[in-house]
């Protein structure tokens, strides 16, 4: 039995030192534990606040373009010239458009439902001609009448005859809708000079009131210079692309090699600036004229808009935002690419280009598609960004 008390004794003699020093392990465990905890924390902060933070990056996009340009047409027409009238009456009817061309014995205008027709000649008709005239007048109207298709070529003369007679009622009864008396009034017609034919501006519209000396056209020659030129200032363009352009308007397309049309394609340049002006997406007015009311004195420039140039082959150029764009104090812009880690390099762009359809994206040389710029330069450090310029 006294053993068995002996051993209670020594147990109860542990608990009560284990109870005694337990707080004080904890009192040394739990500082030691939390600056086990705390000390990674702090080193890792302390890191953060002495390394730089860098900049975010991005690649430099790719886009491809035929560089497609709206363009204004300067056209100098060396001969021109205001189309009047002899009658009097309502414009009951408009048989030209702007862009045609005026052809012999055609029809201008109906003035009372009566036509006027083109009388293309190197002089006008000063009188009203009838049987027994005489003169190179009445030459001239022969001329006219077997261009009109009612006169024998053989029946020209300088004396109205019954075969002259003859070929007046014709034209009368069959083209005017007249009565066939035979007698021909200038009023039939209107002059106009042989060197001009273009159909420029009409400036009468159906219910105008007319009296002899109105003008009903105006009329020029092809053109004889044709320049591509900046559609609001008028300046010619630099076009420099080594294998040419391609002018377009509406459907209608024509390939240049500049901006100065060369003489050996006005006649072509003609036909396209008429099919456009023809179906409505080339539109043109008188930049200046000379015109002094004498037939065929004056010459004329006109500006036509509606058209736009593409190059020949595709481009392909970078783009960035243009937040990645930086300009420096002094007016050198630059993009930072990003080489490796924390190195720059700026990279002056000689000419920013809005990227076309994309608000906020800047083209830059295509030899920058694929590699890493900065996307906000202001985060780069001062020393970095002063490299640029």
């Amino acid at each position: 039995m006294s053993g068995q008390h002996q051993q209670r004794g020594r147990g109860r003699g542990l608990w009560r030192s284990l109870i005694f020093v337990l707080p004080l392990l904890a009192v040394w465990a739990i500082p030691v534990s939390v600056l086990t905890m705390v000390a990674p924390a702090v080193e890792e902060a302390e890191a953060e606040r002495v390394t730089p933070v860098e900049p975010d990056t991005i690649p430099v996009g790719s886009r491809s373009s035929d560089q497609a340009t709206s363009v204004g047409l300067s056209v100098g027409f060396g001969q021109s010239a205001s189309v009047a009238v002899r009658a009097s009456g309502l414009v009951t009817a408009v048989h030209l458009s702007p862009g045609k061309s005026v052809k012999q014995c055609r029809a201008l205008i109906d003035i009372n439902d009566v036509p006027v027709l083109a009388y293309r000649a190197k002089a006008p008709l000063f009188r009203d001609l009838a049987v027994k005239d005489k003169g190179t007048d009445v030459q001239a109207l022969a001329q006219y009448l077997v261009a009109c298709g009612t006169l024998d070529k053989a029946d020209i003369s300088n004396t109205f005859t019954s075969q002259i007679e003859s070929a007046v009622k014709t034209l009368q009864r069959d083209v005017l809708k007249v009565k066939d008396t035979g007698e021909f009034a200038t009023s039939y017609v209107a002059f106009i000079p042989r060197e001009v034919k273009l159909v420029k501006t009409i400036p009468v519209t159906i219910g105008d009131e007319v009296n002899p000396g109105t003008e009903i056209i105006s009329v020029s020659g092809p053109p004889q210079s044709v320049t591509i030129v900046d559609p609001d200032l008028g300046q010619p363009l630099d076009l420099s692309a080594p294998d040419g352009y391609v002018l377009h308007s509406g459907e209608t397309s024509i390939n240049i090699a500049g901006s100065i049309i060369p003489e050996d394609q006005l006649v072509e340049i003609n036909q396209f600036i008429s099919d456009a002006v023809a179906i409505g997406s080339l539109s043109g007015r008188a930049v200046n004229s000379d015109v002094d009311g004498e037939p065929g004195s004056g010459s004329a420039t006109e500006f036509y808009s509606g058209a736009t140039i593409t190059t020949h082959s595709v481009t392909e150029t970078g783009a960035v935002p243009s937040s990645a764009i930086y300009a420096s104090p002094s007016g050198v812009t630059c993009v930072f690419v990003s080489s490796s880690g924390s190195d720059y390099e700026p990279v002056a762009i000689s000419e920013l280009q809005m990227i076309k359809g994309e608000l906020g994206s800047i083209g830059v040389p295509a030899d920058l598609i694929g590699k890493s710029v900065v996307r906000d330069p202001t985060a780069l450090p001062a020393e970095v960004a002063t490299s640029c310029g």
